[in-house]
């Protein structure tokens, strides 16, 4: 009898073990729902400004200077454009330009010219150089706002199988708006009697002409 007993014992505890083990593979099974579980909650990437200009080396000062240099070697190339545009208005309006084999001369002659000259600008892309500087310029002044605190802005992006999802919260310096819409509004005016007076424009802004104020961000957009 205490053979029998040892077996059933023994073999008792080998179903003990047993249940140990259907325990672990239903583990490992919770395991792989609360990985599904993940991947079905999708995942969020928060933001704030002030941590990433921290992490940028240069105070608020150093950048604002390298932002208003940058503007006005924009606005010198911009000049220097616009002149070689007077350049050809002056050519017509001397009769120097020549239509169907007459010359053209007077207030007709210098609308040639011009057109002749922007025509030129435009297609050779000289403005590209200075649109890159100008650009160059909205970064630096973006970030020496947010250094100085009158650009603040921190929120999340949620991605999620339900759709995605900004929120956005703080304040946003009117220097920045001001030269970025500058910026996006002369990549695309190729010629020279429009991005010079945006130039000259961005280059007030940066002396203050326009005054300085910070305008609240409140951002909540979700796309399904």
């Amino acid at each position: 009898m205490d053979g029998v007993w040892d077996s059933l014992t023994s073999g008792g505890g080998g179903g003990a073990g047993g249940g140990g083990g259907d325990g672990h593979s239903g583990g490992g099974h919770h395991h792989d729902n609360d990985l599904e579980d993940d991947l079905d909650g999708g995942m969020t990437i928060p933001f704030d400004t002030d941590e990433i200009v921290n992490s940028i080396p240069g105070t608020s000062q150093q950048w604002s200077t390298i932002a208003s240099a940058a503007d006005e070697i924009a606005l010198a190339w911009d000049i220097l454009l616009g002149v070689y545009v007077l350049v050809w208005a002056g050519i017509g309006l001397g009769g120097g330009l020549m239509f169907e084999g007459n010359p053209v001369t007077g207030l007709a002659g210098a609308a040639a010219g011009f057109i002749i000259g922007e025509g030129s600008v435009f297609m050779s892309g000289a403005l590209f150089p200075g649109n890159i500087i100008a650009s160059a310029a909205t970064v630096a002044g973006s970030i020496a706002d947010a250094k100085s605190g009158n650009t603040s802005i921190a929120g999340q992006l949620s991605i999620s199988q339900n759709g995605i999802n900004l929120t956005a919260n703080g304040q946003v310096a009117s220097t920045t708006v001001i030269s970025t819409a500058l910026s996006a509004v002369g990549w695309p005016a190729n010629i020279v009697s429009i991005s010079l007076p945006l130039q000259l424009a961005a280059v007030e802004n940066d002396r203050g002409t326009f005054g300085s104020f910070n305008l609240p961000v409140d951002i909540n957009i979700t796309f399904p």
